[in-house]
């Protein structure tokens, strides 16, 4: 959910990530929820710069093993990242690319064996679906 003009845009932003290509023998994935500034200027032709900062709960569920250590983990983070969405009508499609920075390396080890980590700065894409009211 966002506020503002088509130039500059504020909101509330809540979503999931998901590691690809994550090994065999646990789920992995990262819900976050955090505010968001997009800005537009009209000589960049509906490319948008965006910055947001927030919280998110990093999940690992091991499947058939027993745990010993927390499963899930908290961490901020910031990211930055540019989008241009594709309008038709009064609804949009947004594609962006950026990079997301955590307060901490999130990792995940199996019989003290380390079989992924998450490092603090990752490179992020992601797909939106938007709506705008006439």
């Amino acid at each position: 959910a966002s506020l503002g003009s088509e130039q500059l845009r504020y909101g509330i932003e809540l979503g999931g990530l998901a590691a690809l290509g994550e090994p065999n023998g646990f789920d992995v994935n990262e819900w976050h929820v955090g505010a968001r500034l997009s800005w537009a200027p009209s000589w960049l032709l509906g490319v948008r710069g965006n910055l947001g900062l927030g919280g998110s709960l990093f999940l690992a569920a091991p499947q058939g093993l027993s745990v010993d250590s927390a499963t899930s983990l908290g961490a901020g983070f910031a990211e930055l990242g540019l989008s241009r969405p594709f309008w038709l009508g009064a609804f949009a499609v947004s594609p962006e690319l950026g990079l997301r920075a955590s307060s901490a390396e999130r990792r995940v080890r199996i019989n003290e064996v380390e079989r992924l980590v998450w490092p603090v700065l990752v490179p992020a894409a992601s797909l939106s679906l938007v709506w705008r009211q006439r």
